[in-house]
């Protein structure tokens, strides 16, 4: 069977595959963004790439924003010729949960669109064209938030645009709306950054930048971007606009949305239990801010602003606030609590004396200071830590701390950190991982206070890290049931994108979104322990929020259904189900592909590779042209049997170790012959020497379950694959 693509227009010799390879990782995730260019003729050689151009789209579309990011890239001038043929590699990061959905690339000015397909048959048309000696250009998902993007070829002194888009989840508070500017992508230019055009298609108000309050919107003369606003951050900006934020649409702590197509109908909710419930009781916040000027890009003024915007939306005047900034003396704003007005919170933040500020660390100072405060208060309220500095970063250093201050304090408040340590980290090895900066000591603290910690070193702006800190202020909600339903019908296929086990808090926003079959009004049941006390609630909303962009509504719930199944495991029915919503609803998963390739080369499946792609060379096509292996099949077998090869695994599944036996019928006609063990992405895991375990025309092998590095493989499905000349054979095992 040959495999067509649909294409679009023409592009020279390129191609664009959206390819995902999960990988897992231990530990803090600092995340890499690069850009560079490389001669893969010559890939030791790599030098910085440049982004020329570089415009934004943002769309809000209640729970997530839409992102279409344009990139004009380049090699740095100069450093190659018109002869040079280059690869362009960038890598980035994207939020946790974000939602690619389409990926274009330009020559000159023809246009193509990606087409998306299951990932077996883009490795098998990518094998046939690096067979043909033609290069391809691949964007990988390489883990929960890390990508890769390569696009070939490049001539030295030529120049690709491209589009990226994806769906990124919103940050929301009572309020307020922000959204995260992926400007870290734009940092990996190796000459001077872009300036960011930037179009905003909303219904939700005028926008504004919290740290570049005199910046402001203008309706766009751009034919491109009609009856948009737009705005212009230059590179000496990229510093204060790292976050975009809307007047909330929130009415009494809740927002709805619906959206009804032929088929369905969807809604999706956000809910800040202390506004919509009337649950919460009035939350108290110390803020202790610790400056290091050598420890972080973020200049006093920034940190600041952030503070005071996060204490304005996520705290009423029901509220109250004290603020200490760090020095040899520590400056104490009041000895006593401040209602959390947003009038007062803007005296106190205007009336601080330039005294008052050091760009050193003073951190032990600072926290014997909140500590006594907080002792004379008798411990109401939460403590939240807000530093740059490393003074701690031994263990040894962070473990006599913290033992003076458990011998000094005998119970203490609750402490958040935000840990905005991004310049000149320092790190050290301690108990099998590394710990970066400060995060030993802020470990430790949060963990013995019952307190969270949050770093800017995985990603996101100061603003939208604060207000995670503060939301968690006040009392957990330990246990809690939120169930959606309608007067006329009920509500299904509900997707919570926080775990409803994990504790929250009620100044948190909660997040449902899913289907629904009938009319509304709406019913929000709410039930649980709050401060350990039992509650239960139900309010009613009659009419929904309606905007022009609820149709992404579709998306963003697919996007979280094939994410949940993702990480719920990799079982065969698992992996079908993703692909089936992944190839109907055009969203990137571990298992499809975005693929675009130029009309004038072939896309045909050479006979060779039609049934035998790059690792799997057994196994059946479906009816729409996807590949699928014999080991991903309902009823798994043990054996593969053929007139020159016999193969079996014993037992299987199997939990501690099973056997390999391969039977050869005639060993002189075998030319070379090989045994290994993929996981289910194509990956090697093991691979064996088959002449140390052959005894005449058999090879017997006890393997034990374990990864070539020695580390035990995870429970799951993997592939054996015997290869003997021409004769390939696989075997589905699973470890229990």
């Amino acid at each position: 069977m040959k495999t067509q693509l649909n294409l679009i227009g023409k592009l020279g010799l390129s191609l664009l595959i959206l390819l995902c390879a999960l990988l897992h990782f231990n530990g803090t995730l600092h995340a890499t963004n690069r850009l560079y260019v490389l001669d893969p003729q010559m890939w030791w050689s790599q030098t910085g790439g440049v982004i020329r151009e570089a415009k934004l789209v943002v769309t809000p579309a209640g729970t997530y924003v839409n992102y279409d990011l344009y990139l004009t890239i380049s090699a740095i001038d100069g450093y190659y010729t018109q002869e040079d043929t280059l690869e362009f590699v960038l890598d980035f990061e994207l939020p946790d949960r974000s939602i690619v959905h389409d990926s274009w690339l330009w020559f000159e000015d023809t246009l193509l669109i990606a087409e998306i397909m299951d990932r077996w048959t883009a490795n098998a048309i990518y094998e046939s064209i690096v067979q043909r000696n033609q290069d391809p250009s691949i964007l990988f998902k390489q883990s929960d938030i890390q990508y890769q993007l390569r696009v070939f070829p490049m001539a030295g002194h030529e120049s690709r645009s491209l589009r990226l888009s994806w769906l990124q989840p919103i940050n929301w508070s009572y309020g307020s709306v922000s959204v995260d500017i992926p400007l870290h992508i734009l940092q990996t230019s190796a000459s001077n950054y872009p300036n960011l055009e930037i179009y905003i298609d909303s219904d939700w108000g005028e926008p504004y930048f919290h740290s570049l309050p005199e910046k402001t919107f203008t309706l766009t003369s751009n034919p491109d971007f009609q009856k948009m606003l737009h705005s212009t951050i230059t590179d000496s900006e990229y510093a204060n606009a790292y976050t975009i934020s809307f007047q909330t649409p929130m009415s009494d702590g809740v927002f709805l949305s619906t959206y009804s197509s032929e088929e369905e109908n969807l809604y999706q909710l956000v809910m800040i239990p202390s506004h919509a419930l009337d649950i919460a009781k009035p939350s108290k916040v110390l803020v202790m801010i610790d400056y290091d000027e050598n420890k972080t890009s973020l200049s006093y003024e920034h940190v600041l602003l952030a503070v005071k915007q996060n204490l304005q939306e996520n705290f009423t005047e029901k509220d109250s606030f004290n603020l200490i900034l760090s020095g040899l003396n520590p400056y104490q704003v009041s000895s006593h609590w401040m209602p959390s007005h947003q009038d007062t919170v803007e005296r106190v933040f205007s009336e601080l004396p330039s005294s008052a500020f050091s760009s050193n660390t003073y951190l032990s100072q600072l926290l014997v200071s909140g500590l006594n405060l907080m002792k004379m208060q008798l411990n109401e309220g939460a403590l939240v830590l807000v530093a740059a500095s490393d003074a701690y970063g031994r263990s040894s250093a962070a473990n006599n701390l913290m033992k003076d201050i458990k011998s000094e304090y005998s119970a203490l408040p609750t402490v958040h950190v935000v840990d905005f340590n991004n310049h000149n980290i320092s790190s050290f090895w301690q108990g099998g991982g590394y710990y970066y900066g400060n995060e030993y000591l802020y470990t430790l603290l949060t963990r013995q206070t019952g307190g969270n910690y949050y770093t800017l070193a995985g990603g996101g702006s100061m603003y939208s890290t604060l207000g995670k800190a503060f939301q968690s202020v006040g009392y957990p909600l330990s246990i809690y049931d939120l169930h959606v339903t309608l007067d006329d019908g009920f509500c299904y296929g509900r997707i919570n994108p926080t775990p409803v086990v994990q504790t929250t808090y009620a100044n948190r926003p909660i997040l449902q979104m899913g289907k629904y079959y009938g009319s509304p009004p709406f019913q929000i049941q709410f039930s649980g322990l709050y401060n350990q006390q039992p509650f239960s609630r139900t309010i009613q909303i009659d009419t929904s929020y309606h905007s022009a962009h609820d149709s992404l509504l579709m998306k963003i719930w697919t996007g979280n259904f094939i994410i949940d199944l993702e990480r719920n495991g990799s079982t065969n029915d698992i992996i079908s189900e993703v692909v089936k919503y992944s190839l109907e609803y055009r969203i990137l998963s571990l298992y499809t592909a975005f693929l675009a390739l130029e009309p004038g080369v072939s896309t045909d499946i050479p006979s060779e590779l039609e049934r035998t792609p790059d690792w799997i060379n057994d196994g059946e096509w479906w009816e729409d042209g996807g590949w699928e292996p014999i080991g991903i099949d309902d009823d798994v077998f043990s054996e593969v049997k053929s007139s020159e090869l016999d193969v079996a695994v014993y037992p299987n599944p199997f939990s501690y170790s099973t056997t390999i036996q391969v039977i050869i019928s005639d060993f002189s006609n075998t030319l070379d012959y090989s045994i290994s063990i993929h996981n289910i992405l194509g990956e090697k895991i093991k691979s064996f020497n088959p002449q140390q375990y052959q005894v005449g025309n058999k090879i017997v092998i006890k393997w034990d379950g374990r990864h070539e590095n020695g580390n035990e493989i995870p429970a799951g499905n993997y592939l054996l694959v015997v290869r003997v000349g021409n004769d390939i054979k696989t075997v589905l095992i699973s470890k229990q």
